[in-house]
């Protein structure tokens, strides 16, 4: 299907993204196969999208999300793995672990889902009739 090459994924990616607002746009990242490209300062409050993390629904994510905004003085970072997960060393930068699912899915269709998912979280923010 090529779904990593897939248009579609990016056209709907950018739909929602620009829908959000400009406060919550956190930073979405792929991490290579060694996490070798994973630059931090510190500052981040680093999410990592893993199998083994906690799994949110939606009103507690909006929650935990809307609660990061106020006291973070960084920005906020997801990480998401490649197609072996996360390396261990990379773990370790994590503040949160989460999980969209107890399914697995392909690392573009994850990052679709979290932008989605932050959509919905700022309509639910704003008092936007969106999510029921």
């Amino acid at each position: 299907m090529g779904l990593a090459k897939d248009k579609e994924i990016d056209n709907l990616e950018e739909r929602y993204l620009s829908r959000v607002a400009p406060n919550i746009r956190p930073e979405l990242r792929v991490i290579d196969e060694e996490g070798t490209k994973l630059k931090l300062s510190g500052r981040e409050y680093v999410i990592g999208l893993d199998e083994r993390g906690a799994e949110f629904d939606t009103m507690k994510l909006c929650d935990k999300v809307g609660e990061l905004f106020q006291k973070t003085e960084g920005s906020i970072v997801f990480l998401i793995g490649n197609s072996c997960g996360f390396p261990e060393r990379v773990r370790g930068n994590f503040n949160l672990s989460m999980r969209l699912s107890a399914l697995t899915f392909p690392h573009r269709l994850a990052r679709l889902l979290l932008i989605e998912q932050l959509y919905r979280i700022d309509t639910v923010m704003r008092g936007i009739s969106y999510h029921h």
